[in-house]
């Protein structure tokens, strides 16, 4: 019976961080959708034309909105604490490789119409897997859209945990200096959002 409860008092942990991954695919999402564009008609045509021809480009359309709307309930929720900083540790280059590892290799499915469909199955099964061991490895800190939205990943090696922020590690490493407070926002149990306070 416990079990089934903690199972149950942690499925908003699990949501959040099934939406923080399909959110680091939107750079993705939105290439595949720029590569199908026949833009012969204007652009603004061209994507009316696509969303209108299979199913697959609505859904991924949503993949892309849902996530977005997501994202700032996250960053602009209530702070959950005020810490002094402590010496982090840039994890970018881990971001780096999430992105030619997994998000590069999908840019070369083929969608067209006269495509098999298989191939589509395929790549969809393989973004389930890869979802699953995102969520399960919390690994929810490997997101490129935090960097294109201007946000920096750290790691917390002191708290074992990964912090996303706007500031900078030298204004981190200051901010520690001056004993400054920061504000905490919990994403995950591994992951925060850190404002300055």
């Amino acid at each position: 019976m416990n079990k089934l409860l903690k199972v149950f008092l942690d499925i908003p942990n699990i949501l959040t961080k099934w939406f923080l991954f399909l959110s680091s695919y939107i750079p993705l999402y939105i290439l595949i959708i720029v590569a199908n564009v026949n833009i012969d008609s204007g652009y603004v045509q061209g994507l009316i034309d696509l969303f209108e021809s299979k199913l697959f480009w609505k859904i991924l359309f949503c993949l892309i909105v849902i996530p977005i709307c997501f994202l700032p309930f996250l960053y602009f929720k209530k702070p959950n604490s005020r810490e002094t900083p402590v010496k982090y540790q840039s994890v970018e280059d881990n971001v780096i490789s999430y992105i030619m590892t997994y998000i590069t290799p999908m840019l070369t499915i083929d969608i067209s119409e006269n495509q098999d469909d298989r191939t589509i199955l395929i790549n969809i099964m393989l973004f389930f897997i890869i979802g699953i061991l995102y969520v399960k490895q919390d690994l929810v800190y490997l997101n490129p859209t935090f960097s294109l939205m201007g946000l920096n990943i750290f790691r917390d090696n002191e708290n074992e945990r990964y912090i996303i922020t706007r500031l900078t590690i030298n204004d981190l490493e200051e901010l520690r200096q001056l004993r400054g407070k920061m504000a905490i926002i919990n994403i995950t149990p591994n992951l925060v959002i850190v404002k300055q306070d």
